[in-house]
């Protein structure tokens, strides 16, 4: 029973670990070698995409990327198809929906596999209980709790699967300088 107890704590930490650092590498990675933010990114945006155009007259569009080129984007938005020249675009932002699609299969696949983990330790220790064909003791509540944290991080998953990805900046322009007019 000791053994049991012992794998559990195992498979629960290791779980926690993987979740932790495959949550946390990404940014860590992100935060010391930050991208230019540059039209070229812009320039690899593929039909489709989703993103907010942000211009200096301080509207903002949302939209489908249809095409993209060296002077400008163009988008389909509520209002209609747009053509945003480059000049007067100050920002880009960019839905990275398949980096979520990814992080969130992986937690589906943690979670399911540690609530699937948990039931079957929960299983092996019923049938060791067992007395002459009889069951002793508590049936069916071994590691309960460690099979709900499993189905959590399932539904966390398929949380983050469905409404994950946050807008990320691709763009960022400088102001355009004033013109003094004479």
């Amino acid at each position: 029973m000791q053994i049991l107890n012992r794998f559990n704590r195992i498979v629960a930490t290791s779980c926690i670990y993987a979740l932790v650092v495959t949550l946390a590498t990404p940014n860590a990675a992100l935060a010391k070698n930050p991208k230019p933010l540059g039209w070229d990114n812009v320039l690899r945006l593929r039909h489709g995409d989703t993103v907010i155009v942000k211009l200096f007259s301080n509207q903002v569009h949302r939209g489908k990327v249809d095409k993209v080129e060296p002077n400008g984007i163009y988008i389909s938005s509520e209002e209609g198809p747009l053509v945003l020249l480059k000049a007067d675009v100050s920002s880009v932002d960019f839905y990275d929906r398949k980096k979520a699609a990814i992080i969130g299969t992986a937690l589906m696949a943690g979670g399911v596999g540690l609530a699937l983990t948990a039931e079957t330790i929960g299983t092996v220790q019923d049938v060791s209980q067992l007395n002459n064909g009889q069951l002793t003791g508590s049936t069916g509540k071994h590691n309960l709790g460690l099979m709900i944290a499993g189905i959590g991080v399932a539904v966390g998953g398929l949380a983050v699967f469905a409404f994950g990805g946050r807008p990320k900046t691709i763009y960022k322009a400088k102001a355009p300088s004033p013109t003094s007019q004479k």
